[in-house]
């Protein structure tokens, strides 16, 4: 679903504050708009006081067991996507049926519902969401564009306010 900043904000700020957070960044740097969950990712690490924080890059199946030992109640994936939308319009996608709602990069070998999946299998509990940004640049050796980085800087703000309430163990 195609979630505008606003809407978005009421879907996730419950989830957010009542769960223990796990944020994973996926996308390969080295392609422009792909890298930005991998961008996102770095800069709540650098800046987050209780939200775990795993940077998958583009090889999200070598993260799973760091990601279940952070024992998160909710886990947020963070990546480029194509559903269509506007260049840096933030979409909020359920793993299993991601693949019919966007196309999630190309650049990992593991489709994200499988990853959510693998995950599942040990953290049966865990809620999942898939947090997309609609990419435009992702040739090899592109910078990130404006609009998605406009829309990285307005989820990092989010992401560090909501943690401000978030659950901690």
């Amino acid at each position: 679903m195609d979630a505008s900043f606003k809407t978005m904000k009421k879907e996730l700020l419950p989830l957010l504050r009542s769960s223990k957070l796990t944020i994973v960044g996926v996308g390969n740097t080295m392609q422009g708009d792909d890298g930005i969950g991998v961008h996102i990712a770095d800069e709540i690490k650098n800046k987050a006081k209780t939200t775990a924080v795993v940077v998958a890059g583009s090889t999200p199946e070598n993260i799973i067991g760091p990601v279940i030992r952070t024992k998160p109640e909710l886990i947020l994936i963070i990546d480029a996507a194509d559903f269509g939308g506007e260049i840096g319009t933030i979409g909020v996608f359920d793993p299993s049926t991601v693949e019919e709602e966007a196309h999630m990069g190309s650049t990992h070998a593991l489709p994200m519902s499988m990853f959510s999946k693998a995950i599942k299998q040990e953290l049966s509990e865990i809620n999942i969401l898939i947090i997309g940004i609609q990419a435009g640049r992702t040739f090899l050796g592109e910078r990130i564009s404006k609009p998605v980085r406009q829309a990285a800087k307005w989820l990092v703000s989010f992401l560090l306010e909501a943690e401000k309430y978030a659950k901690v163990d």
